[in-house]
């Protein structure tokens, strides 16, 4: 199964390709119609949203994969897995729902913007009927490839049709949820009917199982995206949502760089766990030999990036007052990518070397260390202070990564 991978890469990196310039062309119209601080308030809110997706995904996209890719030729097995993911999750869905209908109507922060906030939720749906990781792990990259571009042009095309002044921005993070439910149906339909996956009844006991042995690589999870999206969140309390909209505008340019990553993950992680299982040396070669080539590849972007920097700030309707500021903001940024690719590359190591208690300390001390860090260095330089807290953070994170890789291989 795993030999196809090379034929489907072209047409999964075509849709991530896809998947990473949407909001590239979304950002500066929505900048031009909406304003710095309304953009400010969709980026809140969405980061709200990816922050809580962790709780919808339950590990899926990582403990799941490996499940399924490990039992991809037993369709019995699969349906077993396919079947206590989804019933598993639904008591998270449901209670996280209700807590945030709750907040939405009893939080100040809501007030105001009730109506995007309660859009918002439309995208919690959507990650929880999301099957991308049982597909990923039956190594159906084109299907993915698909579901994708669906998805992001169906959002492209909703923003540019009906976001046309100010107040419209309420509906951007609607159309967010509207594009994923529907992306996410079509490939439930595709597992169920075409891969003949069976949605069968669970019992209280398998469900409680689940959820009680992957708690702690959850939990791990968790924490991992509050280290990740915390930067937007202390923004929006400490400075504002204007400045947001500005900080947006520099990890708009960055993330991409990050979602590549996440995307390369997901795409080998089958196969590497699947090589891992047979063979630890050929394993740890095939390991070797993608992420060099992905390393220099991204390099390479980064390069680009500095070089062209001027350029790319005018792209997103830049005041030329803040212009030569993010300017600078951005290339000092581009550290950031670049030590976190190299995390990814060794996490996907810690993940296979089954080391989740000590991965769970490492996160866990990260987010303390790093939100501390972020305020502190954020009051004392601005946003300057907050980007070289993020750097300090990736690199220390290797460090923890590369002691602990190190010692598994001993």
């Amino acid at each position: 199964m795993f030999k196809s991978i090379n034929f489907s890469l072209p047409f999964y990196g075509f849709s991530q390709a896809i998947n990473l310039v949407a909001p590239l062309i979304v950002t500066p119209y929505l900048i031009g119609v909406s304003g710095y601080e309304n953009f400010g308030k969709i980026t809140f809110a969405l980061t709200i949203a990816f922050l809580l997706n962790v709780i919808v995904d339950y590990g899926a996209d990582i403990i799941l994969v490996k499940e399924v890719s490990i039992n991809r030729n037993d369709k019995k097995k699969l349906s077993k897995i396919f079947s206590i993911a989804y019933l598993g999750r639904l008591p998270l869905i449901l209670c996280l729902l209700s807590i945030l209908l709750l907040l939405i109507f009893i939080s100040p922060i809501a007030q105001n913007d009730k109506t995007l906030y309660l859009f918002t939720l439309l995208i919690f749906i959507g990650q929880y009927l999301n099957p991308i990781w049982f597909l990923q792990g039956i190594n159906k990259f084109k299907t993915i490839s698909f579901l994708n571009i669906l998805n992001k042009l169906l959002y492209v095309l909703l923003v540019f049709l009906f976001v046309k002044t100010k107040s419209d921005f309420v509906f951007v993070n609607l159309f967010w949820g509207l594009s994923l439910i529907t992306s996410s149906i079509i490939g439930l339909y595709y597992c169920i009917y075409v891969e003949n996956t069976i949605l069968e009844s669970v019992s209280i006991l398998q469900i409680k199982n689940y959820l009680k042995e992957d708690f702690q690589f959850f939990t791990s999870q968790v924490f991992l995206a509050l280290k990740n999206y915390s930067p937007i969140v202390i923004l929006s309390f400490l400075g504002g949502f204007s400045i947001v909209g500005m900080y947006r505008v520099v990890e708009q340019i960055i993330a991409p760089i990050r979602t590549y990553m996440q995307v390369f993950f997901r795409f080998f992680y089958p196969k590497l766990c699947y090589d891992f299982s047979e063979s630890a040396k050929d394993g740890m070669s095939y390991w070797k030999k993608i992420n060099s080539i992905n390393i220099i590849f991204v390099i390479a972007i980064l390069t680009g990036i500095y070089i062209f920097s001027n350029e790319i700030i005018h792209y997103f309707n830049i005041e030329p007052e803040l212009s030569g500021g993010l300017v600078s903001l951005l290339r000092l940024a581009l550290l950031i990518p670049f030590l976190y690719s190299l995390n990814a590359s060794l996490e996907q190591l810690v993940f296979i070397l089954k080391s989740k208690a000590i991965y769970f300390k490492v996160i866990l001390f990260m987010f303390a260390f790093g939100s501390i860090l972020s305020i502190i260095l954020f009051m004392s330089f601005n946003l300057k202070g907050l980007i070289l807290s993020l750097i300090i953070v990736e690199l220390l994170t290797l460090i923890l990564y590369s002691l602990l890789v190190k010692n598994k291989n001993r």
